[in-house]
């Protein structure tokens, strides 16, 4: 059973091509892997933790757009190698799988208009392309942005802002979980109306300060029950993204609070290791 996340975004955190950091561009994967997440999975076992792994967005980001499915497409139209070639290699991230699950977070095609007009037979192919590395390196599943709208039929809310449209994502979700050992992970989480009913069951992602304002003990939105904000109707699994802090007691507190209200807290490892704070410590008290 998974107690804790290591989460590691990609995309947007550096300089290199895509905005990567990392040192990737200079390292390849094996070497990322070498310098971030073996130590990482030590950090866990020294203390008793069981870890899954998450990593965001890892082709990079390209376009203003939002978050776009097509990084794989991207990184080959620029011949980056240093995040092709070695990524499903057996010294790369099939080293890491075999050992611990991994997961990916990717962008969906509804967002993005050159994407979702795309006729069926080529986004489904766009999809294949652009997940298959993953999948060839024994990732467990990915986590599809703002997929909780990922829909069948339009949904009228109160207002224009909470309506949504059919999502060409149900593609890429139904793609997704025929590739992948586990089915399609999505964000944020479904709102509790029928039109959401076929999203109930899938496995969940959420920053948490977005699911502290839709389900939050203290700062909720007035307004939840409206907008369909129900945790009663959400039978996957709950992980909750911790942002990047050098403040290690305020993380070690957030998951904490987190564990204890039936989630996962998902965390950057490496302030954590560098304030000296055992993996166990982000879990103590939680049953």
């Amino acid at each position: 059973m998974t107690q804790l996340v290591l989460h590691w975004s990609m995309a947007n955190s550096g300089d290199s091509l895509g905005s990567i950091g990392w040192d990737l561009e200079r390292d390849g994967w094996p070497g990322f892997i070498a310098k971030h997440v073996r130590p990482a999975l030590l950090w866990c076992r020294a203390s008793g933790v069981t870890p899954a792994l998450l990593i965001h967005h890892p082709f990079g980001q390209y376009t203003q757009e939002p978050m776009h499915l097509d990084g794989w497409d991207y990184a080959l139209a620029a011949d980056a190698n240093w995040l092709l070639n070695s990524f499903s290699s057996l010294t790369s991230w099939p080293s890491v799988t075999r050992e611990v699950k991994v997961y990916g977070y990717v962008g969906g095609a509804d967002l993005t208009p050159r994407l979702r007009d795309l006729p069926p037979a080529e986004l489904r192919r766009m999809v294949m392309r652009n997940l298959r590395p993953l999948a060839d390196a024994g990732f467990r599943g990915v986590y599809v942005d703002y997929a909780e709208n990922a829909i069948c039929h339009e949904y009228k809310g109160i207002n224009a802002a909470q309506s949504n449209c059919r999502s060409v994502d149900v593609i890429t979700l139904a793609v997704a979980d025929r590739m992948f050992p586990e089915p399609c992970g999505i964000e944020a989480a479904p709102r509790a109306f029928p039109a959401f009913r076929s999203l109930w069951g899938r496995n969940v992602i959420a920053g948490d300060d977005t699911w502290q304002h839709r389900y939050g003990p203290t700062n909720r939105n007035p307004n939840h029950a409206a907008l369909g904000y129900d945790r009663g109707v959400l039978t996957g699994s709950v992980w909750r993204t911790l942002n990047y802090s050098d403040d290690a007691a305020g993380t070690v507190q957030a998951a904490r609070a987190i564990a204890a209200e039936g989630c996962v807290p998902c965390v950057y490892s490496q302030p954590l290791i560098r304030a000296g704070v055992k993996a166990s410590e982000l879990l103590e008290g939680v049953n």
